[in-house]
């Protein structure tokens, strides 16, 4: 699980259109394409709105997935490099790495999807808390 959701409340879970053809894990950024949800990517440039909640593949037109709204909800991130108290604070973007995408890019480069708040156990697991902005490019 890319991102587990620590506290929320009930009524932040909602049933939401998956894309045609889309496979989502459990954990999964998810963000909004012409209406429906897939899974966020390093294209991903304005706020990630909801983390999936159960995995599916869409084989059908109307299949939808369970999720939690991000707003107010504290996160625990796998990262694509070991973590490091430096990176508490920083705003970062989800990774483009071959195989690491949809989870925190914990570079050296800012972005503005993910604020790290603070590192969990050792730098090797690769784990941060925090949470996803709510902004909206205009």
């Amino acid at each position: 699980m890319i991102f587990k959701p620590l506290q929320y409340d009930s009524g932040k879970t909602k049933d939401l259109a998956l894309a045609y053809g889309e496979t989502v894990a459990k954990g999964d950024p998810l963000m909004f394409d012409s209406g429906y949800v897939k899974k966020a990517d390093a294209t991903e440039t304005s706020a990630v709105r909801y983390v999936a909640l159960e995995g599916d593949t869409c084989t059908a037109t109307g299949d939808t997935i369970l999720a939690v709204e991000t707003r107010g909800v504290e996160f625990e991130a796998q990262c694509t490099a070991n973590s490091a108290q430096s990176q508490v604070g920083t705003i970062t973007n989800l990774s483009s790495v071959a195989g690491s995408t949809g989870k925190v890019s914990n570079s050296t480069a800012t972005g503005n999807i993910f604020l790290i708040t603070q590192t969990v156990g050792p730098a090797a697991d690769k784990l941060v808390r925090g949470y996803f902005l709510d902004r909206v490019n205009v």
